[in-house]
């Protein structure tokens, strides 16, 4: 099946069906993301929260502090530093009536401040580490002195502006909660991500029930699971469909999104049925967050950059320009949803986001036109993607034949006999005549030879080249996805440096400079080929 999928992965990249363009503003030029560190000294970010309103007022979390800018991210100043050896703010959250009071959910508690964050105080902490880990907050749209607070085991609400605190009790007790989500319009409908599934709440966050379940098995299919009941093992290891976040589409309450180590699930029926959403162009599958924006798109922060896809949900595509890190950690929206902000482990960008923007309509750029095909004429020198693809994984010796010698060794293994060696030494009296005349040694040799036939058909290193297959071919294709998209990205970049080369000097260097490190990128994974090859088609 990886085989297969990676197959119409990379036809779908040479038919331009796969390609992503970057964003575009209003006025034709390319969504840029800004850096917004002015003040902030501890660039390892966790979260970011927007005020919803007043967009001036943001706040970001880092490994041990709290940041607030009251211009909307150009200045900043340090709110507030956690104290204690676990300090790293995991989330941000404000109350919905109340613009100075804000919450902030920390590896050692949760914090409150009343005042604007002049001022803060511990108003929760568990009675164990993991308890003491607030993954993420809700304050009750329709309740604002309900808080509820995902811990590393369990869920936990207070009726009282942070006052008294109890334990969600039942189906959730015991668990890794990691994020919950309210409904915009019905707050009576409440969904929550934990390790073993998603969860779904009809009476505003009183009681829940499993709407889809992750089993503590290895599970890498894309079918549709459902809900059942099972115990709970907090030190079990779960698929990689575990749930690390969700969201709620802005324009249709009934579609559900939840982000996971492996992807994308999305709901169309309240969370009654999951399916995956398409993998194409999302180069990187660990979702860290997802966020439904106003344009029409979602956007998804992962460890390998952010990326966008359209309600048509064609493709996916990456949202680079000036984001100088990989490892995003939040998403936030302000002014109405036409400003992203994202806490990344180099600081915090913000990017102005096109309304009109949609990727389905990239223009198909491998078509039959005659101007097309002499404008890619002039690539024919550079190596294919092919071809590149093979230097890459002939490099990280990951080829497929690797796997079929294992198996063949195997069983040359097996025809081979045991082999056993053993020395006997025998000692006894020697008489002559019936007088002693002294002690006589002899030593004996034999060697054996055994053939177990049944493990011709199966032996016990089959089980470990089953494992062992199993991880190179993930790392394969994971070394496969990586170069096409790097691949992929130069190709278009070049053609727009030829087709629409930026006016602005800066503009110029900052794509000529993004040029070379995607070369750099492809280079890396081809041990230095691709560049010697650029260097020969160049002479």
């Amino acid at each position: 099946m990886k085989k297969i999928i990676l197959a119409i992965s990379v036809l779908v990249c040479l038919t331009g069906a796969g390609r992503a363009e970057q964003a575009r503003l209003p006025d034709g030029q390319a969504a840029k993301w800004e850096n917004i560190n002015n003040g902030i000294d501890e660039i390892d970010l966790r979260t970011v929260a927007v005020n919803p309103n007043n967009p001036d007022l943001v706040y970001a979390g880092s490994s041990r502090s709290i940041f607030k800018s009251a211009d909307g991210g150009k200045t900043w100043q340090k709110a507030y530093m956690v104290r204690g050896t676990d300090t790293a703010v995991n989330a941000i959250c404000f109350d919905p009536r109340n613009a100075d009071i804000v919450y902030a959910g920390t590896q050692n508690g949760l914090y409150k401040s009343a005042d604007n964050g002049a001022s803060w105080k511990d108003v929760f902490a568990g009675l164990s580490q993991r308890e003491k880990d607030v993954r993420h907050i809700l304050v009750q749209n329709s309740d604002p002195n309900k808080i509820y607070a995902t811990t590393g085991n369990g869920l936990f609400y207070s009726g009282g502006s942070g006052g008294m605190w109890n334990r969600l009790p039942n189906i959730l007790a015991r668990q890794t909660i990691n994020f919950i989500a309210q409904d915009p319009v019905d707050p009576n409908i409440v969904y929550a991500a934990a390790n073993t599934g998603i969860f779904k709440s009809l009476d505003g966050g009183s009681t829940f029930e499993r709407v889809f379940m992750v089993t503590a098995q290895t599970d890498e299919t894309d079918s549709e699971e459902t809900s059942q009941d099972s115990n709970t093992d907090e030190n079990a290891t779960y698929s990689n469909k575990m749930p690390i976040c969700i969201a709620i589409d802005t324009l249709n309450k009934e579609k559900i999104y939840a982000g996971t180590n492996n992807g994308v699930l999305i709901s169309s029926d309240s969370g009654k049925s999951w399916t995956a959403l398409t993998r194409i162009g999302l180069t990187n599958r660990r979702i860290t967050a997802l966020i439904s924006m106003s344009d029409s798109s979602l956007y998804a922060a992962t460890k390998g950059g952010v990326f966008k896809i359209g309600r048509d949900f064609g493709k996916w595509e990456e949202l680079y320009d000036g984001l100088t890190s990989k490892d995003i950690r939040y998403l936030a929206w302000a002014d109405s949803g036409k400003t992203l902000f994202c806490a990344t482990s180099r600081g915090l960008f913000k990017m102005r986001v096109n309304d009109s923007a949609d990727s389905s309509t990239a223009q198909n750029a491998f078509s039959a036109d005659k101007e097309t095909q002499k404008l890619l004429a002039k690539f024919n020198a550079e190596p294919g993607i092919q071809q590149i693809q093979e230097t890459a994984v002939k490099y990280a010796e990951v080829h497929k034949e690797k796997i079929t010698e294992w198996r063949k060794s195997a069983k040359r293994k097996a025809m081979l006999p045991k082999v056993s060696v053993g020395i006997d030494e025998s000692e006894g009296d020697y008489y002559y005549g019936g007088t002693w005349k002294g002690r006589e040694g002899d030593t004996g040799w034999d060697l054996s030879l055994t053939w177990d036939l049944g493990e011709l058909i199966w032996n016990n290193d089959q089980t470990n080249i089953d494992v062992r297959s199993r991880l190179l071919v993930q790392l394969r294709d994971d070394i496969l996805n990586e170069v096409t998209k790097l691949y992929f990205e130069r190709r278009r970049l070049q053609i727009e440096l030829l087709t629409n080369p930026p006016a602005n000097l800066q503009h110029r260097l900052d794509k000529e400079l993004r040029l070379q490190e995607l070369t750099a990128g492809v280079d890396a994974l081809t041990g230095g080929w691709f560049s010697k090859s650029l260097k020969t088609a160049a002479d």
